[in-house]
């Protein structure tokens, strides 16, 4: 993969590497890193998380050594963090980091936290008091129940999201009642402008082998403890991250 800035005056470049579990993204990102001089950025919207690192499939501490790493191992599974905390918290490291450097890595496989960075997501209204609401009709009524609420209240939103993600349900819910608005009436498709120019890569390989790779992932998870790290977070089930 050849990378080229052409000029000194041109905008610093944000490189995205996505692509499926065992695709090859880290190695690949870090030798790239490594060749141009420049540093890893994760999008994977759980390895920020210190408490879940085999589970999460993080880069080993050789890997972290090898080229600086940033957002992982940054937060606690009992910090409130969400994709929007993501986009003000990544925005402001980016321009920090692109005033001393030109190149920079944007590495994982959550959609939604890369879409925060390259197009930016929409400053939706948060109201705790009726987050917290819904997390108990949740578990008072059922899954089912809040499928009925979103469908009556935005039938839109209803017909494309994914109907067995709770949270992302209690989310679309949490808008309709502060605004007394469709969550999808307050959806924009308009991109923000970034200080920075970006290229996207979508990484695959043929399935055969990501079958094989991810065979192999689970085996070493297994093996390095991942029952006993599930075991750890038991405790901490109830906590809820966006």
């Amino acid at each position: 993969m050849l990378i080229t800035l052409n000029s000194e005056k041109q905008k610093p470049l944000l490189i995205v590497l996505a692509g499926p579990t065992a695709v090859g993204k880290t190695k690949l990102s870090i030798e790239l890193a490594k060749n141009k001089n420049s540093s890893i950025f994760s999008c994977d919207s759980r390895q920020f998380y210190r408490e879940m690192s085999i589970g999460t499939a993080k880069p080993s501490l050789d890997e972290l050594n090898e080229v600086p790493h940033y957002f992982i191992n940054n937060k606690s599974i009992e910090d409130a963090y969400s994709a929007g905390d993501y986009e003000k918290e990544i925005i402001s490291h980016l321009e920090d980091y692109f005033s001393k450097q030109k190149i920079a890595f944007l590495v994982g496989g959550s959609g939604m936290y890369i879409d925060a960075v390259c197009r930016g997501l929409d400053n939706l209204p948060k109201d705790l008091a009726v987050r917290n609401r819904l997390n108990l009709e949740l578990k008072e009524n059922g899954i089912e129940y809040l499928q009925e609420n979103l469908k009556i209240l935005d039938p839109k939103h209803y017909s494309i999201m994914d109907l067995s993600n709770s949270q992302r349900l209690i989310r679309a819910l949490e808008v309709c009642r502060i605004t007394s608005k469709p969550y999808s009436s307050l959806l924009t498709s308009t991109k923000k402008i970034r200080s920075f120019n970006m290229v996207k890569f979508l990484l695959h390989i043929d399935k055969n082998q990501l079958e094989i790779n991810i065979e192999n992932r689970v085996d070493h998870m297994v093996n390095n403890g991942l029952f006993q790290e599930v075991e750890n977070l038991r405790d901490k089930r109830k906590i809820k991250c966006i």
